[in-house]
């Protein structure tokens, strides 16, 4: 029964001591720089399409459709 109660209680604390461990390889980079990457990638897919694109616009259902066709250069 010894054996036992040794063996659950290493096997606990070897679990505690591998998730306590303070290895802090994973440090994002600042909030400016994340912002900065996300506007870019957003931009990047908006003017992705080669054609631009084609927007239909209807403020009201009762009204008629606006279509907008939008390029970016």
């Amino acid at each position: 029964m010894r054996k036992y109660i040794t063996a659950i209680v290493s096997i606990a604390i070897s679990g505690i001591l591998f998730t306590c461990s303070s290895d802090k390889s994973e440090v994002l980079p600042s909030f400016d720089e994340r912002v900065g990457e996300a506007k870019s990638s957003l931009k990047n897919d908006l003017i992705a399409p080669v054609n631009g694109w084609r927007l239909e616009y209807q403020p009201t259902p009762n009204s008629g459709i606006f279509l907008m066709l939008l390029k970016f250069e």
